[in-house]
C-alpha cells in the first residue's frame, strides 16, 4: 500500500528538490529532529535559518500525521547543503528562552510548576501528580527544570508532533505485560520486514527498591506573652507565630496549672524600626501585609518581603526606617491558675518523612540500592518511583532493530 507523504518549507512542497530526509524519535531526548540534504541552489537560499526564526517552518506529512519542526542549522553551499532543526517544542530550550529563576512559597502540584516552567508548548501530563515542597527552587533552563521534576517520578518528556510536551511514564505499557498486549504495528518476513537485527539487554534482577522522599524537620514558632505585666490570677494570653509555616497538628498540651483554650488565629498591627544593611532588614514577627514605611534621612524606597518571613528587602542599601505591618498569629488563653510561673508545653506532630518500599514479589530477593528523591511529598509519588526503577531494571529485553515501509 502506498502512503502518501510532502515536505514544505514556508509552506512551499519541497519534497521533490531533497536527496535524503531523516526523521529522529528518540525517547532519551525531549525533541524530534529532521535533518535534510539537497543540492538545489534555490532552496540553499530558500532555507536561510535566520529568517523567520523560532517558527514552525519545516512540517512533514505522511499519512495522517503532521509534523512540524524549527529550521535551525544550515551546513555546506549551494552545490550541496544539509538542513536539520528540531520539534516545536525545543522553544523552551536555552537557545529560545533566557535561564529561569522560580521559587515556591507553598506546596503546588508538580504538573502545575512544569506548566509554570515550560510556557512556549502545550504540556500533556500522564504521570502521578504530587505536591512539590514549598522550598522547591529551580535556577536554570525551563526545559532542566522539568526535567528533574519529572524524572523525580521516574517519566520522561517527549514531544508530540504538533509541538506538545508530554510527560509521561518510560514504559507506557508495562514490561510484565507486553507479552499478552496487542502490537501497535504487526511485522512479519513476508507482508513488510525488510532487515531484522536483536541484541539482548541482560537486567540486574533487582526486585526491591526503597525510595526515600521528603523530609521536613518540624519548625518551632516563635511565641510571646501578650500581656506585658501579667497579674496573678487573671487570664494570660499566649500568641504562637507560625511564619510561612502550615501549624503542624497539637497531639498534646499541659500547662502547670489551670486551663489552657484555643482561640484561634488573629491579625495584630505592629511598629517597629529597623536597620537595613546590604539592603536588608529583620523583623521581630513574621510580616503578612506592609502597611507603611517611613524613611527616617534616607530617600524613600519601596520595601518588598515574603509573606510569612520576617526579612524585608530595599533598594536602599543602607538606612533607618519605621515599618508598620500585619502579622497574624495562633492565640491561646490560659486561665484558672494562681500561681506567679506558669509551664506551658505544647507537643505537635513530627515533619514529613516519605519512605516507601517497593517490592517484586518475584525469585530470590535482590534489594536495589536505595533512591533519595527529595521533591517527592506522598508515598503514592513515591512508590510510582520504585515501581518504575524496578520496571526498568529488574527483566531482561531483546533490542530489535528493524527496517520496514512507514506503516
Amino acid at each position: 500500500m502506498t502512503i502518501l507523504w510532502d515536505l514544505t518549507l514556508d509552506g512551499a512542497s519541497i519534497g521533490d528538490r531533497i536527496d535524503t530526509l531523516n526523521i529522529t524519535h528518540d525517547q532519551a531526548a525531549v525533541h524530534n529532529a529532521i535533518a535534510l540534504t539537497a543540492h538545489d541552489a534555490e532552496l540553499y537560499h530558500l532555507a536561510d535559518p535566520d529568517l523567520l526564526p523560532a517558527s514552525g517552518r519545516i512540517v512533514f506529512y505522511i499519512g495522517d500525521r503532521v509534523m512540524t519542526f524549527l529550521l535551525e542549522e544550515r551546513d555546506g553551499n549551494e552545490t550541496a547543503f544539509s538542513l536539520s532543526g528540531r520539534s516545536l517544542s525545543a522553544l523552551d530550550e536555552a537557545e529560545y528562552r533566557h535561564n529561569i529563576e522560580y521559587a515556591l512559597t507553598a506546596p503546588r502540584m508538580a504538573s502545575d510548576v512544569v506548566g509554570d516552567l515550560i510556557t512556549q508548548s502545550p504540556i500533556q501530563w500522564d504521570l502521578t501528580d504530587w505536591a512539590l515542597p514549598n522550598d522547591f527552587t529551580f535556577n536554570g533552563n525551563p526545559i532542566e527544570g522539568a526535567l528533574s521534576i519529572v524524572r523525580a517520578v521516574g517519566g520522561v518528556l517527549r514531544c508530540a508532533d504538533d509541538g506538545t510536551i508530554v510527560a509521561r511514564p518510560k514504559w507506557q505499557t508495562r514490561p510484565y505485560l507486553i507479552p499478552a498486549a496487542p502490537a501497535l504495528v504487526p511485522y512479519d518476513r513476508i507482508e513488510n520486514l525488510m532487515t531484522l537485527s536483536a541484541r539482548d539487554e541482560t537486567g540486574t534482577h533487582e526486585n526491591e527498591v526503597t525510595v526515600d522522599g521528603y523530609a521536613s524537620n518540624l519548625e518551632l514558632p516563635l511565641m510571646e506573652v501578650e500581656e506585658d505585666s501579667p497579674v496573678i490570677g487573671e487570664d494570660v494570653h499566649i500568641r504562637v507565630f507560625w511564619g510561612n509555616v502550615t501549624p503542624p497538628e497539637v497531639v498534646d498540651q499541659y500547662v502547670s496549672d489551670g486551663y489552657i483554650s484555643d482561640f484561634g488565629f488573629f491579625s495584630d498591627q505592629y511598629e517597629q524600626e529597623i536597620a537595613f544593611i546590604e539592603g536588608k532588614a529583620s523583623l521581630a514577627r513574621p510580616i503578612h501585609e506592609l502597611v507603611g514605611v517611613d524613611w527616617h534621612g534616607a530617600s524613600a524606597a519601596p520595601v518588598t518581603f515574603t509573606a510569612g518571613e520576617k526579612e524585608v528587602f530595599s533598594d536602599n542599601l543602607w538606612g533607618l526606617a519605621t515599618i508598620t505591618y500585619r502579622s497574624v498569629y495562633h492565640k491561646y488563653r490560659l486561665y484558672g491558675h494562681d500561681e506567679a510561673r506558669l509551664l506551658l508545653a505544647f507537643a505537635f506532630s513530627g515533619g514529613v518523612n516519605i519512605s516507601v518500599k517497593v517490592k517484586f514479589d518475584v525469585g530470590e530477593e535482590n534489594v536495589a540500592p536505595p533512591i533519595s528523591e527529595g521533591l517527592l511529598t506522598t508515598e503514592d509519588a513515591a512508590r510510582a518511583r520504585g515501581v518504575a526503577y524496578l520496571d526498568d531494571n529488574y527483566y531482561d529485553f531483546r533490542v530489535a532493530t528493524i527496517q520496514a515501509p512507514y506503516h
